[in-house]
């Protein structure tokens, strides 16, 4: 996600298939290798992290909107941009689990749900917030 000529055709495979782009989930992203301590890390880590998390969003949503306001309006909008975050190594998930107050972690299809509440007609005049599907992350 990190280079034009792949969102480009990400983009094109699913106009092409479909007829049209309504929802952009922008939910790649890397750690894993690459997550290291501040002093720890080096510059080919960051330049892959920030490559992928930030070029790869950026680049997604502006490949994403440029197809969407070509479209014509279905209901109220020409499509929606979302994202999730993820998380993937061990002490990043332990740190996770003692954040929530659920049971659990979030599953694909919580993050799924939100996705698709962003993207019904139902969602209405919503535009440009940040949905937290985060099993309470940000109350603690």
């Amino acid at each position: 996600m990190s280079r034009w000529s792949d969102v480009d055709r990400l983009v094109g495979t699913a106009v092409e298939r479909y007829g049209r782009l309504d929802v952009m989930v922008c939910n790649a992203g890397i750690a894993g290798r690459h997550s290291k301590s501040l002093l720890e890390t080096t510059e080919e880590d960051w330049d892959a992290i920030m490559a992928v998390n930030l070029r790869g969003v950026f680049l997604c949503c502006k490949r994403a909107i440029a197809q969407m306001v070509e479209q014509e309006p279905i209901g109220e909008a020409r499509g929606r941009v979302t994202g999730s975050p993820e998380q993937q190594n061990r002490e990043t998930l332990a740190y996770a689990r003692s954040r929530t107050p659920f049971p659990r972690l979030g599953r694909p299809e919580d993050v799924a749900g939100a996705a698709l509440l962003l993207a019904c007609e139902d969602a209405g005049y919503v535009s440009g917030v940040n949905l937290l599907v985060d099993g309470g992350w940000m109350a603690y």
